[in-house]
């Protein structure tokens, strides 16, 4: 037994529209009715670039990028979701000897160091520089874009740290030549 509802037999409370011309005419809900709040309208983006600062070299611990100023930090939209985070860093290496530059992504936390909360798997290897018997052969792998999918809160704040196998060897760095950016895009709930 087949079924067939016919779109121009459904009307409104005013029999005046139909399901058949409710697609190209204004309604008015109900107040009882809910709309999702996870659309497309709701989804949002922040951006932030960092211009000025110079060099943030890595020391061999996790630290906080640009932490003197606190000017490399990141406020998600107030609305909890999915984000894609998304990093171009300036990298540069001052040495011939082996060595690797890792950034991770933090949560800003309430507790006193700053950023204490490293988010689950967010660990990119930023730079790898290694040397054989020959000083002048030497091979430097270098991935400056960078990307994260987290779970993001409401207001959450988000900052890089980074580290080198060896202190003040490398990092970032930032002037009329070259800036680092961070970026969030939500993607849903």
């Amino acid at each position: 037994m087949s079924s067939e509802i016919k779109a121009d037999l459904i009307k409104d409370k005013s029999g005046t529209k139909t399901l058949a011309t409710l697609s190209s005419s204004a309604v008015t809900l109900h107040s009882d009715v809910a709309l999702a709040t996870d659309n497309k309208n709701n989804n949002k983006s922040v951006s932030l670039v960092k211009t000025t600062g110079g060099a943030f070299d890595f020391p061999t611990t996790a630290t906080e990028l640009y932490n003197s100023d606190n000017s490399f930090r990141l406020t998600l939209p107030s609305v909890a979701g999915t984000y894609l985070i998304l990093s171009t860093l300036r990298v540069r290496h001052l040495a011939t000897t082996h060595d690797s530059l890792k950034v991770t992504i933090h949560t800003v936390g309430s507790s006193a160091t700053n950023g204490a909360e490293a988010v689950s798997n967010s660990k990119r290897l930023l730079l790898e520089q290694t040397v054989k018997s020959d000083p002048d052969a030497r091979t430097v792998n270098v991935s400056c874009s960078l990307n994260w999918v987290i779970s993001g809160s409401a207001g959450q704040i988000l900052t890089l740290y980074g580290q080198c196998d060896t202190a003040s060897l490398g990092g970032v760095f930032v002037d009329s030549a070259g800036f680092c950016s961070l970026s969030a895009i939500r993607l849903g709930e």
